[in-house]
């Protein structure tokens, strides 16, 4: 989330949760120093419950959506034990190490994760999309069977759902990208 873009007023921790219900992955950098860093008064910062790092990967946590977190600098994945408990099931993530050796191919894997969720998440628009479309159908066939509709009536109401469901779905679906970093 880019802090530039939000008006001022804006409640940050509001935001930063409704950026978070709005992903599909959350990416958490994790460096050497990420458990032990401090905030002005020593405290460690993960053991603020208003620290904006915290906010992030509890709302990912807790939205259960895809929590990636990624290991650089020589960082080892931290313990449960060493984490606030509404962070723990991080501990429990499969990490990715980002190293200086495999920079690209590192890299090049965690865009292909991000295209592939991205691919499913577009795949559910057009399933919703398509429901939509099918539940239109059905209220059509109920009208008609209610109002008693003539057939030709009824074919070009269902006509006319048909394209704009066809539209819908042509407009939102996006083709896949496939993207090769450094390779």
């Amino acid at each position: 989330m880019d802090i530039d873009t939000l008006e001022p007023g804006v409640d940050f921790v509001e935001a930063i949760k409704d950026a978070i219900s709005k992903c599909d992955i959350l990416v958490v950098i994790i460096g050497k120093r990420w458990l032990s860093i401090t905030d002005a008064t020593e405290q460690r910062r993960l053991d603020n419950p208003d620290d904006f790092v915290r906010v992030e990967v509890q709302a990912g946590l807790e939205r259960d959506i895809r929590v990636i977190p990624v290991l650089v600098g020589g960082a080892t994945m931290p313990r449960a034990r060493d984490l606030p408990e509404a962070l723990t099931k991080l501990a429990r993530r499969h990490a990715l190490e980002l190293s200086d050796a495999r920079w690209h191919a590192d890299v090049g894997r965690l865009l292909e994760l991000a295209e592939k969720r991205a691919a499913e998440a577009q795949q559910r628009a057009e399933a919703k999309i398509l429901s939509l479309f099918a539940i239109g159908v059905v209220f059509l066939g109920t009208a008609f069977t209610l109002e008693n509709l003539n057939a030709a009536a009824f074919f070009g109401y269902s006509s006319y759902l048909f394209f704009i469901g066809a539209f819908l779905y042509f407009v939102f679906r996006r083709p896949e990208r496939r993207r090769k970093f450094g390779r």
